[in-house]
C-alpha cells in the first residue's frame, strides 16, 4: 500500500521548491553574495526572490533558469523512479562545497587573439 504522501503532487512541488532554494542558497554562500546582489543580477525584485528562496512562491522553469544563470549555473532535471534512491543533490553540495549533482558550472568563453 502506497502512503498518501507518496502520491501527493502538492508535496512533490514543495520538495522541488526546497531543492531549488537550497541550490540557490548554497551557491550564494559560495559566491559570497547576499539576496540583494542576486536580485540585481537576475534582475528581479528582492521580495519575489525572497518568496522563491523561502519556498512561499511557485517558480516557473524560465525564472528558475534566469536565477541559476545569474549564479553561473546551468540546470538539468534528473529523473529517477520511486523505487530508486534519489541522487544526493543537496547533502553533497553542502558538505563538499562542490556544485550539486545535475548542476554544471558554465564554461568560460575562450578568448583568442585576432
Amino acid at each position: 500500500m502506497q502512503r498518501e504522501a507518496d502520491n501527493n503532487p502538492e508535496l512533490d512541488g514543495l520538495s522541488l521548491r526546497f531543492d531549488l532554494a537550497q541550490i540557490i542558497l548554497t551557491r550564494m554562500d559560495h559566491l559570497g553574495w547576499n539576496q540583494k546582489t542576486l536580485a540585481d543580477k537576475v534582475p528581479m525584485k528582492d521580495a519575489q526572490l525572497s518568496r522563491i528562496i523561502h519556498s512561499r512562491q511557485n517558480c516557473v522553469l524560465s525564472v528558475a533558469a534566469r536565477i541559476l544563470r545569474a549564479l553561473g549555473l546551468e540546470a538539468r532535471l534528473v529523473g529517477y523512479s520511486p523505487d530508486q534512491k534519489p541522487p544526493p543533490v543537496i547533502r553533497e553540495a553542502k558538505r563538499t562545497r562542490k556544485l550539486p549533482v545535475g548542476v554544471r558550472k558554465k564554461k568560460a568563453k575562450k578568448h583568442t587573439k585576432a
